[in-house]
Formats: structure tokens, sequence, C-alpha cells
């Protein structure tokens, strides 16, 4: 019976977590000697330090991340608030910024405001209340009320393609205006002179700044705009061709906010059997994925994704650690394919 007795005390004694209090006891040395150990501090021999290593492994230690947070006061944690990860461009951008984190230290929260400011604070006082170290907000549609909240955040802030607030909050964007005249541009090159423009998201900042690269190309070349509503989806693009079609004359090439905006314009093109490039140039912007297997495969404007997440990550760690940071613009490249044709 002492036997069982014993038995059914040791079961019960490693049911629960292992502490560095059993390993200090079962390596029979202090508990400071185990965590000095543990997190490799000079003065534990090494000797000493691969036995107390090789014993927490075998007991199946897991470091408390709370209390080292504590110790530390950080949670080692971003939190990310965006309108809809399923979005090409957004969850390249998502893939990018976890893959960095990853590499420093970091892991992620996420939360979706699904593009409604309501949404879109409701997710942030969340993530305040998770203690994360730092906030990024991509693509976000808060407007004014982000600079009045951001004085409050108590947090470094990094905001993709969209407004700063001055003294709190840092961006990370595309150059959306040189962007924009790239893809204009090569349009005149083409020798098009009638391009319409299909716009973004009412309010956003890069809907703004693409509408402004647009009318700079065309004022510049004193040549009539063209301009219609759109929200960056799909079935925007399909409306604005149809919008184009009941107007009685189509452009002769069409420059969209984005890549699902255009290959929505594919689709209601090849729909009406207008052929593209043949009857109709389109180009979109953001270079996702599918651009390259569309039909015929999008010429675009790449946005460099993955510099983006990354700079996004160096830009907030070095906040966290409150280091000096400025404003990152990143230029993006023209992606010729086979949605343009010369006139």
């Amino acid at each position: 019976m002492l036997s069982d007795r014993r038995m059914t005390t040791k079961k019960q004694e490693y049911q629960r977590p292992v502490s560095i209090k059993d390993i200090a006891r079962r390596a029979r040395v202090s508990v400071a000697t185990v965590s000095r150990a543990l997190h490799d501090h000079p003065r534990i021999g090494v000797e000493t330090r691969k036995r107390v290593q090789q014993l927490a492994r075998e007991m199946g230690y897991v470091p408390n991340e709370t209390a080292r947070s504590l110790v530390r006061q950080c949670t080692y944690t971003i939190g990310i608030v965006m309108p809809d990860a399923s979005d090409p461009y957004a969850a390249a951008i998502l893939h990018s910024i976890e893959d960095m984190a990853r590499t420093v230290g970091y892991t992620l929260l996420l939360v979706h405001s699904w593009g409604m400011p309501a949404r879109e604070l409701e997710a942030i006082q969340t993530l305040r209340k998770r203690d994360v170290d730092g906030l990024v907000l991509v693509s976000s549609r808060m407007g004014g009320q982000l600079h009045a909240l951001t004085n409050k955040l108590g947090r470094p802030l990094v905001i993709v393609n969209g407004n700063s607030a001055p003294g709190v909050g840092y961006t990370v964007r595309g150059d959306n205006v040189h962007g924009v005249i790239l893809a204009t541009e090569y349009l005149l090159h083409l020798g098009h002179r009638r391009i319409a423009f299909i716009g973004g998201p009412e309010g956003s900042r890069s809907g703004w700044e693409r509408k402004s690269g647009y009318r700079q190309v065309l004022r510049n070349e004193g040549l009539a705009e063209a301009i219609f509503p759109g929200n960056g989806r799909l079935i925007d693009g399909v409306r604005a061709f149809q919008v184009m079609q009941q107007q009685g004359r189509l452009p002769e090439a069409i420059v969209c906010y984005n890549d699902l905006t255009a290959l929505g314009v594919l689709q209601a093109a090849w729909q009406a059997g207008v052929g593209v490039p043949e009857n109709l140039s389109v180009i979109g912007f953001d270079d996702i994925l599918y651009s390259a297997y569309s039909i015929p495969p999008l010429t675009t404007v790449a946005q460099p994704k993955a510099a983006m997440g990354e700079a996004v990550v160096q830009l907030l760690t070095r906040l966290i650690r409150g280091e000096p940071a400025q404003n990152i613009l990143l230029p993006g490249k023209l992606i010729e394919r086979s949605s343009c044709h010369a006139r």
C-alpha cells in the first residue's frame, strides 16, 4: 500500500507543469543555477549547463511565457488588424509579416475588421487588452477616427498603406502615385488616348493616391478623364465595365485600382465578347498570385509585398525598443504580360 501511495504521489507530481524547482530538486542544485543554465548564463559551467538542460528536456519542462513576460515587461506578441486576410494582397503581406516576426521571436494575434471602422476600433481595443507589444493596421478604414485614437494607444503603431498619426504612428507603404503613373504612361506609350480608371475604397489613402497618379498623367497630356467608382473587389470590375458598355462607347484601355478589379473586368469583357487585349487593354495593380494565371495573363504594377512585410516588423520592433524610426515608402515596378496591346 505504501508503494502504491508513493507511485500515486509521483504520478500526480508530473501531471502538473514541471517547474524549475522540480528540475533543481532532481539535479540537486539551486533554483538560481537552473534558471541560469536554462538561459545559457556565462557564469554556469558547460557540464552543469548541459546536464540541467538535458534534464529539463527529459522532464518535459516548458518555459512559462507569462512569467517571463512579467519579468521582461513584454509579451513578444504583435497585434494585427486587417479588413480580410482572404484578400490575396493582404494575405501575401500577412505571410511576410508572420515569417519575419517568427525570425525575431514574436507571434501574431490577428483580428479582422471586415472593412468596417467600428469593427476596426473594436479590434484595436481587443488587442490592447491582450497586452500586445505593438499594433499593425493593414489598409485601415478609420480615417480621422484613427488620429484621435492613436494618442490613447500607449503602444507603438505601424500602418500599412494608410495614414499615420503625427508623432504616434508610422507607415509602411507602396508608392501608389508612382505606380499608377507607370501604368498610365505605359498605356500612352502603346498609343492609347481614351483611358479609363476604376477606383478603390472611398476615403482610403491608396484609393486617393492611385486616382491622383492617373489624373496627373492625363492632365499633363491634355486628355479627358473617365473615372468609375469601385471598392477593390472582383464585382467592382464587372459593374464598372457594364456601366461603360451602357454609355455606348468603351475606352481603349482601363487602369484598375487593383488586380481583383482588373480580373473582374476581364471576366465581364469575355462575357460581352470584347477581346482583351485586341479591343481593350487592361492593367491592374498589386501583382497578386492569380494575375499571372488569368486569361490573358494580367499586366500589372507589382507591389513589393515581401519587402513590405519585413519592413513592418523591422520598423515595429525598433519602436518597441524605443529606437529612432521613420516612415517607409517602397517603389513598385511594372510587370508586362499579355492584357495590353499597342494600337
